[in-house]
């Protein structure tokens, strides 16, 4: 609530002019004067101090930066090969000399810098300036010697892992630059009364006058003032408790406070015609009121910048108090307006990853199986949908579930990843328990449990399915879901013919939790489509709130029944939407249609029998059509060398055809498991993989650490029994292994001289890590590591010569985003030809 004036600006000025006139500026030279010297004082002991700590500080990591370089030079040493020693030693410039002994003090090694080689007093200094006991712990020690014109700071200690005494010789320089950066300043450092480094104008007496030993167990740093030949010196000292030196840093207390003196005299001057002119300048300021006018004016800014937590104090009963109540409770209002806008954008931020996360519940919108191929189409009325489909194939038999959960968006969408979960879990036990059909009844008793533990209103309608891909037999139940329906695509219908799968039909899921289903059979002819969909296709409104309906759906699908299933899907959609007009669908839309693979065009496969076109994710079905004919490869139909791939079925295999030109290639050989790490992450630190997404290189290392892997297992003469962890040492035998790019993109290649693998082999590891997506259960076989190849590659090649040689070639394809090199469909190539 805003105040109401009652003291105004006007009387306040006027009560500040006559407060000034009566206030006398003596008070503020005096308290202001002594407050300054003071500060200043201060300031100037802080000041000595902290440049004696800094100085410490320098030197102390200047010693241990020297040390580490001293240590990596001597563990660089490899037996009698100093060249590693030799260049590290070159390589930096403030270690002069670097000696070992022998407990014998024999001398071992001398590297002495080019500097200092020819200097007869630097190379004749012997170990006996430390006592060796001193040293026998492995502590370093420090002292300061002169050789002629020239001192070096010398250091000596006991390498307890090679068992010699190190000594070396440490440039002084830049120590003394720093030492000798002020002209102001005094500095000096010591190891003892004898043993010291000083600038230039130091006086060595000042340091012999300081009672350090006192202070040397608790090491306190302090200011000190000492007379000397009258005149006072403002000292500051610091030790060093780990290199047990002294720092010492003074300056002439007249140079120190030479400033503050003259400044202190300016003041006094200044203050003298600041009082004569008071009375005038009262008139014109009054602090009080300016300080908040000034406050006020700088929180109006800032908000105007956008800082709406800005809040303006005022204590006041005038105009600006009133102002900065006005001021504050606009700043509240935007703040909680801004607030509201967060929360909402946070829960439109966290359904917009809900919906991310549920798209990829969905499989493809056109997906083959061994016997069928599934055209698909899905939208929800809003971010998150109720609807949800999920299909898998296991051993012959192709399963479908379709599904539509009460209401729509987020509550629904949690039903939906329940039930996605729930059809992964069934997918995972079948092959677990190695079932020999798929059983509709426990995959509905599972969701249904799923769903009823829940609790709540939230249900599911559900159709669940499974059809032998050769047969065309159907085991099906019908969860009070809308039922399929068959159609012939072969000839002319009318919406009569298209008939409903009308079952027994049960319970919904969830509504009870011991509930019992039914499992009716069908039959689909060769000549038959399935269409599955929920009720939000015939159910959408138009703006004379009339649905869609049964009869325009049922026409719709009579009138487009011949086309192809992907056209027939899109078709019957659009269809349905065009009678909506603008009004939208306010309910989710699925719609599958199934139709028998022998109706699918034949152009998957070329003519010469060389190619499979990798259109879907259904990778066990291409790589079980691979071996079962004659084809050298599965072409990923959205390659970007899809000509170059196709010419190599036919042709061959080459790096240069497959990375085009700019090729680059860097090969090493190896025939130790224990070697792979290694190789591999040095070979790919040769590659220049800026214009590739991030992941590429470590994509590119899973690769090649697995294709390794697995030559060396095959190339063993122990393949049955060897265990992949083991290390494997081939004798008669090199492994090469290859990292190269060019202009269209990066991969590896691993050869071997055996040439033990067969197509047959790789194939069916191939396939069965696609299946299983989970490591073998034997020692030595691959597992999800050859899936993460297959995965992670954007081509994988296999150029087999029986008995001689197999190469394998991974391939990734350039691209910047991680989302095009994951969209690129995998190509397989399967070169194989008998040896010589």
């Amino acid at each position: 609530m805003i105040r109401k004036v009652k003291f105004p600006i006007r009387y306040k000025l006027i009560l500040a002019i006559l407060l000034l006139l009566v206030m006398a500026l003596s008070t503020y030279v005096w308290f202001a004067l002594d407050l300054f010297k003071k500060d200043k004082a201060a300031n100037v002991y802080e000041d000595v101090l902290k440049q004696s700590q800094d100085i410490n500080s320098f030197v102390t990591k200047s010693l241990d930066s020297n040390l580490l370089v001293i240590q990596s030079i001597i563990s660089s040493l490899k037996g009698t090969d100093l060249s590693s020693a030799k260049r590290l030693f070159l390589e930096q410039k403030d270690v002069v000399q670097i000696r070992t002994f022998g407990e014998d003090k024999k001398e071992i090694i001398n590297l002495i810098s080019n500097k200092y080689l020819n200097d007869n007093q630097i190379s004749k200094l012997e170990l006996e300036v430390f006592d060796t006991d001193l040293t026998k712990n492995g502590v370093p020690k420090f002292k300061v010697i002169n050789l002629g014109e020239t001192n070096f700071i010398y250091s000596q200690y006991f390498d307890s892992s090679r068992n010699v005494y190190i000594t070396a010789k440490l440039d002084i320089v830049p120590i003394l630059k720093v030492l000798n950066t002020s002209r102001k300043f005094n500095r000096l450092i010591a190891w003892s009364r004898n043993d010291f480094i000083k600038s230039e104008k130091a006086q060595l007496s000042v340091f012999e006058k300081l009672d350090l030993e006192k202070n040397e167990s608790s090491a306190v740093d302090r200011v000190l003032t000492k007379e000397e030949q009258s005149t006072t010196k403002i000292i500051g000292t610091t030790k060093s408790n780990k290199w047990n030196f002294y720092v010492v840093n003074y300056i002439e207390r007249g140079i120190a406070f030479r400033a503050a003196d003259f400044l202190i005299n300016k003041s006094l001057m200044f203050g003298l015609l600041i009082f004569s002119v008071s009375v005038i300048a009262g008139i014109f300021f009054s602090r009080k009121i300016t300080n908040q006018l000034q406050l006020l004016s700088e929180k109006t800014l800032s908000f105007a910048q956008g800082n709406f937590d800005e809040t303006a104090n005022s204590d006041t009963n005038d105009e600006i108090g009133a102002l900065a109540d006005s001021f504050n409770f606009m700043s509240s209002e935007i703040r909680r307006y801004i607030d509201e806008m967060k929360e909402k954008a946070r829960m439109e931020n966290e359904i917009a990853v809900a919906k991310l996360v549920q798209d990829k519940f969905f499989p493809n919108d056109l997906i083959e199986t061994s016997g069928f191929q599934i055209a698909s189409f899905y939208t929800p009325a809003s971010e998150c949908g109720g609807d949800w489909w999920g299909s898998f194939e296991y051993k012959g038999q192709t399963f479908i579930a379709i599904a539509d959960a009460t209401g729509h968006g987020v509550p629904a969408a949690l039903i939906t990843a329940t039930a996605h979960c729930c059809l992964k879990n069934f997918e995972k036990s079948l092959h677990l328990l190695n079932k020999e059909k798929v059983d509709v009844g426990l995959f509905a008793s599972m969701l249904n449990d799923s769903i009823a533990s829940i609790g709540g209103d939230l249900l599911m309608t559900a159709f669940v399915m499974t059809i032998n891909n050769e047969s065309g037999e159907i085991e099906y139940i019908n969860a009070s879901h809308n039922p399929p329906l068959k159609y012939d695509y072969t000839k002319t219908i009318d919406k009569k013919e298209v008939i409903p799968m009308m079952g027994d039909v049960s319970s919904r899921m969830g509504e009870k939790s011991d509930a019992e289903f039914s499992i009716n059979r069908e039959k689909l002819e060769a000549n038959e489509r399935l269409i599955l969909f929920t009720d939000g296709i015939i159910e959408i409104e138009n703006n004379e709130k009339k649905q869609y309906g049964q009869r325009r759906f049922l026409k719709s699908i009579a009138s487009h029944n011949q086309k192809d299933l992907k056209e027939i899907c899109e078709v019957m959609v659009q269809e349905s939407f065009e009678f909506s007009g603008d009004v939208g669908n306010d309910d989710d839309v699925t719609l599958l249609i199934l139709g028998q693979k022998s109706e699918i065009n034949k152009s998957t496969q070329s003519d010469e029998d060389l190619i499979i076109f990798n259109d879907s994710e259904n990778f066990e079905s291409l790589l079980m059509m691979m071996l079962e004919t004659p084809a050298k490869a599965i072409v990923g139909s959205n390659s970007s060398l899809l000509e170059r791939e196709k010419e190599m079925a036919r042709k061959g295999i080459s790096i240069e055809a497959i990375v085009g030109s700019n090729l680059e290639k860097y090969c090493e050989e190896l025939n130790d498991s224990t070697q792979v790490n290694e190789i591999v992450k040095n070979s790919l630190d040769k590659i220049n993989c800026e214009e590739y997404f991030t992941e590429v290189k470590q994509s590119l290392f899973q690769i090649g650490n697995e294709l390794l892997i697995n030559a060396f297992y095959h190339s063993s003469d122990e393949t049955s029994s060897q265990n992949r962890k083991d290390k494997v040492v081939l004798e008669n035998e090199m492994i090469k292994f290859c990292v190269f790019q060019g202009d269209c993109g990066v991969g590896v290649l691993v050869e071997d001289s055996s040439g033990k693998l067969t197509r047959e082999t790789a194939l069916k590891s191939l396939m069965r890590a696609v299946v299983e997506k989970s490591p073998e259960e034997k020692d030595g076989g691959a597992g999800l590591g050859l899936y993460l190849t297959l995965k992670k590659s954007n081509g994988l090649f296999f150029d087999i010569e029986s008995g001689k040689s197999t190469k394998v070639i991974a391939f990734i394809e350039k691209n910047k985003r991680t989302k095009k090199y994951l969209e690129r469909m995998t190509s397989i190539h399967m070169n194989f030809s008998e040896g010589t």
